[in-house]
């Protein structure tokens, strides 16, 4: 089974924090992984290899059905947007409670 993981990078390093740069956001499926090196083939075919600080928060996307989303869940949507403009969904993301107030907004 193929796993996705979303990286949420929020402490790529002590100097980005520093300049308090946006996160990181990288998805791609995981080609190796040794702790603390991650290797990922991004969605566009881009190979990228990672040294993951200690803090790296990690997220696994695994396939779900409508019944993960119970009232008060936090989800998130993801979409492209149609030739008239208008955003056509992608996909529903059930977010664990801990991911609650990370990335929130249209972007």
């Amino acid at each position: 089974m193929t796993r996705c993981l979303i990286l949420l990078l929020a402490a790529v390093c002590g100097i980005c924090a520093a300049q308090e740069d946006p996160p990181v956001r990288l998805r791609g499926t995981v080609d190796t992984f040794v702790a603390p090196n991650l290797v990922i083939q991004e969605r566009d075919g881009r190979t990228i290899a990672l040294l993951l600080p200690q803090t790296t928060g990690i997220a696994e996307v695994i396939a779900s059905d409508i019944t993960a989303i119970q009232t008060g869940s936090f989800v998130g949507v993801a979409a492209l947007p149609r030739a008239d403009g208008r955003l056509q969904a992608l996909e529903v993301v059930v977010f664990p409670e801990v991911a609650r107030g990370s990335g929130e907004g249209h972007f």
